[in-house]
């Protein structure tokens, strides 16, 4: 089943807000799913106040990246924004940290696929912007999400399993793995 999620780029001056994930402790641009009943712009905001701490005003729809074989088949609307206020704050259960980073010194540890639309935000990009992001499940076509992060809180993760995962979302994308569609 096709999911469809919403991410932001939270720009402010020259620092973009990134998010560490609890779950994995890689470090992505804030966001999630949309919950029933919300638009997708509302499910941007909230994401980044739940999240951060943060309040924003969105800019503009940066543009829309697909992968298509990541837990089944998901695609992430990406909107630019600014902080209008609020504290910068973790989520329980979400986050480990937060904080800004300047744009050309982003973490090591981050999802290579939030880079591209980092710097399609950064350029200006207003909903034009179409990637296919070839980005691969790194575990068993059979293990969900949940199973996996289950497994993690009950320590059941094997270290090797979980360095695989940091090593495949931490790295430059290969030749052939990111697409501009439109």
């Amino acid at each position: 089943m096709t999911k469809l999620s919403a991410s932001t780029v939270v720009i402010d001056k020259e620092n973009i807000l990134l998010i560490e994930r609890e779950d994995f402790q890689v470090w992505s641009l804030p966001g999630g799913r949309i919950e029933p009943g919300e638009t997708v712009a509302e499910a941007a905001v909230r994401e980044v106040l739940e999240e951060t701490g943060i309040h924003v005003k969105l800019l503009r729809l940066v543009g829309i990246y697909a992968r298509p074989r990541w837990l089944g088949d998901t695609h992430s609307a990406v909107f630019a924004a600014t902080p209008t206020g609020g504290q910068l704050q973790t989520q329980a259960g979400e986050t480990i940290d937060v904080r800004y980073f300047p744009y050309n010194a982003l973490p090591e540890r981050m999802a290579w696929w939030h880079h591209q639309p980092i710097a399609d935000a950064l350029a200006g990009i207003g909903g034009s912007a179409i990637w296919r992001q070839e980005l691969t499940w790194p575990f068993d076509d059979n293990m969900t999400y949940s199973q996996i992060t289950e497994m993690r809180d009950q320590g059941e993760l094997p270290a090797e399993l979980l360095s695989t995962a940091w090593q495949h979302w931490c790295r430059e994308p290969e030749p052939g793995e990111q697409k501009r569609e439109v």
